[in-house]
């Protein structure tokens, strides 16, 4: 995540706001890291943290973002702005999966679904019907609101291929869609009548030189007047993301979105105009950022698609310009959601395991920026991961003191050759400077002679910290080291072996945790 931009905000006032942070920079200190949240976003909050295992997922209920989460025996609704009070929206035990669908001008719905045990059968109910249906399997559900109607759309398996079905209210599966291949990944979006889906279609199987596969994005859309038309084919995909994301805006001039990962782990954005359905040109098949789409959104033609990297989630609205890395996570996200809501603001719902198990659900949105504090500014510029900054510092300092040891007793016989040179016949406190001034000295000699047999300089700096933090590093190192062994009653070689391996090691604690994230990124930690 580095190069991207750093997030705005009020800073601590005072005389020595950045007094800390100038000796960090003098240190020669040569990237910097997105703290917790960028681009605006507020610091990431933890929501229902009294579930050990919250079910959970995001829409818009009349243009406000909501959490719609299943607690205690019922589908509950909360606003995300708003003071967190629960809206029951129906009654339900055993929830096993939760779907719901909500627009700008139309009431939230939802569907869930729980497991009959008599007869092992999945039992759907939704709260735009009194009529509950059953499958035989979990569907995964995709569910749009248009003109008052909620649609529901799912994949299944069908003979020795996929088909793609729209569920009538009773759960009766009217079939759009059939392929010989599988299906995976499906995602909708309406407006003006028209319903804009997205999915990925392919194969993965053993073969006797291995492993095969092909998958493709796929783009169709169904009117509610029955026609169905595609697919077409928008690139290649990874089989096992199985996650698309679709927006579209309503009225003529408008745009549909849609953003999948490709088969080379990057997110890819397709757009079309919606007036040409799918017969219009691309407005481009562009790579975004390595990934999976939790979400896409679209106000005034502008896109904004939000990618899931491990515990990032990163922000791309223009593909020309950089992404920026808009929020950190405690946990590893495992699934999520992004919506835009009526006032313009983003909101990003996700979930993940914690260690030991435990799943937590986390929120962001751009309301307003995180507000740093010192503590804040540290992490940012190591790297550190915002819920474990003594787990990290300690880590990354003991790491340090290992790297100093090892370096240290490697150099003992260098050393003692050098004292020979230096301080055969100097004085014992000439000697214990010469030595610490050799010891402090050494690092650096070190990337000079790396730097003089081709090693390239964009590597080696880093390692360091840079110019400046091997200079402060070695001089205080020095300084210390010479400090340390005054008044010692000792001969003028060991006085310069101890000096300078202590200065040595100083130096080395310094330089090695300071580029500690340089020599994380080439794997050697």
């Amino acid at each position: 995540m580095s190069g991207t931009r750093r997030p705005s905000g009020r800073r601590p006032r005072g005389p020595f706001r950045h007094a800390w942070l100038a000796a960090v920079l003098v240190a020669g200190l040569a990237w910097a890291q997105p703290y917790a949240a960028d681009g605006g976003f507020d610091r990431p909050r933890a929501l229902l943290p009294h579930l050990e295992r919250p079910l959970a997922t995001l829409a818009l209920d009349r243009g406000r973002a909501s959490l719609v989460s299943w607690e205690v025996g019922a589908i509950v609704v909360r606003e995300l702005a708003g003071d967190g009070d629960a809206r029951r929206l129906g009654d339900a035990e055993g929830v096993r999966d939760l779907t719901v669908a909500g627009a700008v001008d139309a009431g939230l719905q939802a569907v869930w679904a729980w497991r009959d045990l008599t007869t092992g059968r999945y039992v759907y109910r939704a709260t735009f019907t009194d009529q509950p249906f059953e499958s035989g399997q979990l569907l995964p559900l995709a569910a749009v609101q248009q003109a008052g109607e909620t649609w529901l759309f799912s994949h299944r398996g069908r003979d020795a291929g996929a088909e793609i079905v729209r569920l009538a209210p009773d759960g009766a599966a009217i079939p759009l869609y059939r392929t010989d291949l599988q299906i995976t990944g499906l995602s909708a979006a309406a407006a003006d009548g028209v319903v804009h889906l997205t999915w990925v279609e392919g194969f993965t199987e053993t073969t006797a030189f291995g492993s095969a596969s092909d998958w493709q994005a796929q783009a169709a859309w169904w009117s509610a007047d029955g026609r169905w038309a595609g697919p077409v084919s928008l690139g290649n995909a990874d089989g096992q993301v199985g996650r698309t994301a679709t927006a579209v805006e309503a009225g003529a001039g408008a745009v549909v979105q849609r953003t999948w990962t490709g088969d080379d782990g990057v997110a890819r954005r397709w757009r079309v105009a919606a007036s040409d359905a799918l017969e219009g040109p691309a407005v481009g098949d562009v790579p975004l950022v390595p990934g999976r789409p939790l979400g896409t959104t679209l106000a005034a033609g502008v896109g904004t698609d939000f990618i899931a990297r491990d515990r990032s989630v990163w922000r791309v609205t223009d593909p020309a310009s950089p992404p920026v890395a808009v929020a950190w996570s405690p946990v590893v996200i495992r699934e999520g959601w992004a919506v835009l809501d009526a006032e313009g603001i983003h909101h990003l719902v996700w979930i993940g395991s914690e260690a030991g198990g435990r799943d937590a659900l986390y929120a962001s949105d751009d309301r307003r920026p995180m507000v740093r504090g010192p503590l804040d500014e540290i992490a940012a510029v190591f790297g550190w991961r915002p819920w474990s900054v003594a787990e990290e510092a300690a880590g990354q300092l003991g790491a340090s003191l290992l790297a100093a040891i090892l370096v240290s007793a490697s150099t003992l016989p260098l050393l003692w050759a050098l004292a020979v040179v230096f301080a055969r016949r100097a004085s014992t406190d000439a000697a214990r400077w010469r030595g610490a001034l050799t010891g402090a000295a050494l690092p650096g000699l070190g990337i000079l002679a790396a730097a003089a047999l081709g090693a390239p300089a964009d590597v080696l700096w880093p390692l360091v910290g840079g110019v400046a933090a091997l200079t402060g590093a070695s001089a205080a190192a020095a300084l210390l080291a010479a400090w340390l062994w005054r008044h010692r009653d000792l001969e003028a070689l060991p006085a310069f072996v101890g000096a300078g391996a202590t200065a040595l090691a100083f130096a080395t604690v310094g330089i090695a945790f300071v580029g500690f994230q340089a020599w994380t990124d080439l794997g050697l930690w």
